[in-house]
């Protein structure tokens, strides 16, 4: 007789374990590898997919062999962690298992609605970001260990997420299991736009985007019909004449487009930005590149500091471009746009092996009246002579030629000679080879 209300107990007790957990979900099989789970998790989330769309998953549960149970617990469960990523849930889980009997319990796993992707390099991330439509709230990356160590150490993923477009986002990420989970994604006005045009669909835009976008399609508008040099050249010209550079004032604006074009005040993130708008606008292969750039505003200018310029593709061939440096406080140069290798490595850094491959050599197409280029002596003194006549109040000279920089000092007596002032004003940086003259009140006698 008590053998039968033991029996009877038991039976109660495991009735309610049911109640308690009516929803989880197990076939009472022993998994024996990663490759058997993942497909058992995707199942599980497919079934629940199509009984419970738009709620959370009931529990998973599971035995495992001995093998795939020392494999999972590894590392604190961090191979379950991305299977589960994989299989379509959300990576935040919870999770309950027993070491005596190899089982383990998901407990009210969550779907994810996020796009995700696995990447073993910095490229691979940047294609990726790259791709994600307008309405993108979030992005999900399984990286490799060592990519994971590597963004770790030198912070370089908002550097990939700017570049991609990306202005802002809340970041969560497990070094556990080795995934950045990014939630509040924000892009910049410029990169939000120009998928909203590709998409053929403004409704995500804000008022203040819309304002932009009609700005700078009008002037895409004005210069598509010309070859795409002078079209990237007009709309390097345009932001140059419409903008003020300005260190971070009360706004965001000032760090993107809407800052350039409808307020005429940026920082380099807003030139940049603007540039990509406008160019991509009007039919031109453009990028953002983020990197390190000298601090003009030290008294060594071989500083760095955070920067973001433009790269310009055309006939297949890229250069950089950076108009936050050409609009000078003096009047607009053309001293850093469609540069090669050898003029932007002089004093701008970045991960070449992530970005495209730039020209070695810069082709001098584009330049001011003002600006010199000089390789000799020669070219020196016919440079000063040519700003004499025409009494240039502001020169540029620069020394394509890195053996030639003694001739500062030349340079400096050269206009000497031919200037009513005692004092002369002038800028120079070794590094780039550039020569700055202003405020020059030229002899009258002079021809």
């Amino acid at each position: 007789m008590k053998k039968n209300y033991r029996f009877l107990f038991l039976c109660l007790i495991f009735t309610a374990l049911l109640f308690i957990h009516p929803g989880a979900q197990s076939d009472n099989r022993v998994i024996h590898s990663q490759e058997e789970l993942l497909t058992y998790l995707k199942d599980r989330r497919m079934e629940s997919f199509l009984s419970r769309i738009g709620e959370n998953a009931p529990d998973i549960e599971f035995s495992c062999s001995d093998t795939l149970y020392s494999t999972l617990k590894d590392r604190e469960f961090r191979e379950l962690f991305r299977m589960m990523i994989r299989a379509g849930f959300d990576p935040n889980i919870r999770f309950s298992y027993s070491d005596e009997i190899r089982f383990i319990r998901i407990l009210t796993p969550a779907y994810m609605d996020l796009p995700w992707t696995e990447c073993e390099n910095e490229a691979q991330i940047h294609q990726f970001l790259g791709s994600l439509p307008a309405d993108c709230t979030g992005f999900v990356l399984l990286l490799t260990h060592e990519l994971m160590v590597r963004l770790q150490e030198n912070q370089h993923l908002s550097w990939i997420a700017g570049e991609a477009g990306i202005d802002n986002m809340s970041l969560l990420y497990s070094d556990q299991a080795d995934y950045y989970e990014a939630e509040n994604i924000r892009f910049f006005p410029g990169t939000a736009i120009v998928k909203a045009a590709r998409a053929g669909n403004s409704s995500g835009l804000t008022s203040r985007e819309v304002d932009t976008w009609r700005i700078a399609q009008s002037v895409a508008d004005f210069v598509r019909n010309y070859p795409p040099l002078l079209r990237a050249q007009l709309i390097h010209d345009w932001i140059c004449e419409h903008v003020v550079y300005i260190i971070d004032e009360a706004t965001d604006e000032d760090d993107n487009a809407i800052g350039a074009i409808l307020n005429g005040k940026a920082n380099c993130d807003g030139y940049s930005d603007a540039f990509f708008l406008i160019g991509s606008l009007a039919g031109l292969n453009v990028r953002c590149q983020r990197g390190q750039g000298a601090d003009f505003s030290a008294p060594d200018s071989y500083l760095l500091e955070t920067h973001m310029w433009n790269l310009l593709e055309i006939d297949g061939i890229w250069h950089m471009v950076d108009v936050t440096w050409d609009d000078d406080e003096d009047g607009m140069t053309h001293i850093w746009f469609n540069a090669g290798m050898d003029v932007a490595e002089k004093l701008h850094v970045w991960n070449k092996d992530l970005s495209v491959e730039i020209a070695p050599v810069t082709e001098r197409i584009v330049y001011a009246e003002n600006e010199f280029f000089v390789r000799s002596e020669q070219e020196l003194r016919e440079a000063v002579d040519i700003s004499a006549e025409r009494k240039f109040p502001v020169f540029y000279v620069i020394f394509e030629n890195p053996y030639i920089n003694y001739l500062l000092e030349d340079a400096i007596q050269y206009v000497g000679d031919k200037v009513s002032d005692t004092v002369i004003y002038y800028s120079w940086n070794e590094k780039a080879g550039l020569l700055k003259f202003r405020d020059l009140h030229w002899k009258e006698y002079y021809y």
